[in-house]
């Protein structure tokens, strides 16, 4: 079940250490490689959105949504603290870090330090060199996490994992209290 709450925060982090306001390309990636790379490590996604590929490279598909402003969310979280104008995302108020783990804070700024001064066609360029990664075409095609993790080489006990992992994570969010 996707994470608005963390997705926001976590695009409010990179926006804090960017000190600036971040084109909307960037964000989509280094959002999707901090996921990806807290997958790999861990068999748990910082976002819980649905991995895409697109005829770009990967993306996070309801991050995607947020960003271009195609998905108005029920609680409008993400438009409470980042405002896009333009091409441009920019931090209006700071919304804490409280759904963000210390490891997760560890990945982004990692993330931003390797990614953050990135070009469009670098980003292009350097995604479309994932193993997760093919061309759509002009479509979009969905990627499951078993898939992505089949393609990074991960053992059969991390996609087991990751299974359980997102399970669990669903199955608390659904008998606990609505997502912010």
């Amino acid at each position: 079940m996707f994470r608005e709450d963390k997705t926001t925060q976590a695009a409010c982090y990179l926006l804090k250490l960017a000190k600036r306001p971040i084109k909307y390309y960037q964000m989509l990636k280094m959002l999707y490689i901090a996921d990806r790379t807290k997958i790999i490590e861990t068999a748990m996604p910082i976002t819980f959105d649905k991995m895409v590929n697109m005829k770009d490279g990967p993306l996070l598909s309801q991050t995607y949504d947020l960003v271009k402003g195609t998905k108005v969310s029920e609680t409008a979280y993400w438009s409470k603290f980042i405002k896009t104008e333009g091409q441009l995302l920019s931090l209006t108020e700071d919304p804490g870090d409280d759904e963000l783990s210390p490891l997760d804070e560890r990945i982004l700024k990692k993330t931003f330090e390797e990614w953050g001064h990135k070009s469009w066609s670098q980003f292009k360029r350097d995604s479309h060199a994932f193993p997760e990664w093919y061309d759509p075409g002009t479509g979009v095609a969905f990627v499951s996490y078993e898939e992505f993790l089949t393609k990074n080489n991960a053992s059969q006990s991390l996609i087991d994992q990751i299974k359980e992992n997102v399970a669990v994570h669903d199955s608390n969010r659904n008998a606990g209290s609505p997502a912010r």
